[in-house]
């Protein structure tokens, strides 16, 4: 887990949510996730 900010990502297989003051393209790499793999989820 890595905390940006105070905020930690929290894994989870339903949803996918971006703390404050993060981008997707970083929540995409903590993942090991590409854009068309989000696309499909």
């Amino acid at each position: 887990i890595r905390s940006v900010k105070n905020m930690k990502i929290y894994r989870s297989n339903t949803f996918i949510a971006i703390p404050p003051g993060m981008t997707i393209k970083e929540v995409l790499e903590d993942r090991h996730m590409t854009q068309k793999e989000l696309m499909f989820q």
